[in-house]
């Protein structure tokens, strides 16, 4: 549903019991979901809700039995989700709401894993990349804040491990990089500032 400029869905391929849904809700200008695909028993659901410039997803790969959904609610300009891939029993769910800039994310899973971000911010910039996951872990990151930049970068898990993570700010920067677990490992990260620029570093 649309009432402007241009839309264009390439390149969608689907071999086996898979299920792809794509509903698309936007005013403006341009939309494009590039190169989804899917083989074995996946579902894929991408749910787009905007208002403005541009929104682009693209090099959504499922192999197995994996289930991919991403619910998008944004009212501004820039929103990319890049190399998205999962094999085997895993399941990844991205669900962002913001109101202005840029949003990037390099995900990838293999084995029986189950990674969800969930973004909430009003302002510039948040960045969550290479989330690797291999056997039975969890990961789970969840973001609420108001102003500059988050990162969080180059998280591993090997084996049964379970890693979480919560932010928490008002303000500047968060920055939680270079976590790795290996083994049977349980690793809760929390970070909470309101005020001070750089506050809450871990």
């Amino acid at each position: 549903m649309h009432m402007d400029r241009r839309v264009g869905i390439n390149n969608i391929q689907s071999e086996g019991s898979a299920r792809m849904s794509i509903v698309e809700h936007h005013m403006d200008w341009v939309v494009e979901i590039n190169n989804i695909q899917s083989e074995g028993s996946a579902r894929i659901s991408i749910v787009e809700h905007h208002m403005d410039r541009v929104v682009g997803i693209n090099n959504i790969q499922s192999e197995g039995s994996a289930r991919i959904s991403i619910a998008e609610h944004h009212m501004h300009r820039v929103v990319e989700i890049n190399n998205i891939q999962s094999e085997g029993s895993a399941r990844i769910s991205i669900v962002e709401h913001h109101m202005d800039r840029v949003v990037e994310s390099h995900i990838q899973s293999e084995g029986s894993a189950r990674i969800s971000i969930v973004v909430h911010h009003m302002d510039r910039v948040v960045g969550i990349n290479n989330i690797q996951s291999e056997g039975s872990a969890r990961i789970s990151i969840v973001e609420h804040h108001m102003d500059r930049v988050v990162g969080i970068n180059n998280i591993q898990s090997e084996g049964s491990a379970r890693i979480s993570i919560v932010v928490h700010h008002m303000d500047r920067v968060v920055g939680i990089n270079n976590i790795q677990s290996e083994g049977s490992a349980r690793i809760s990260i929390a970070c909470r500032a309101s005020h001070g620029p750089g506050s809450g570093n871990q």
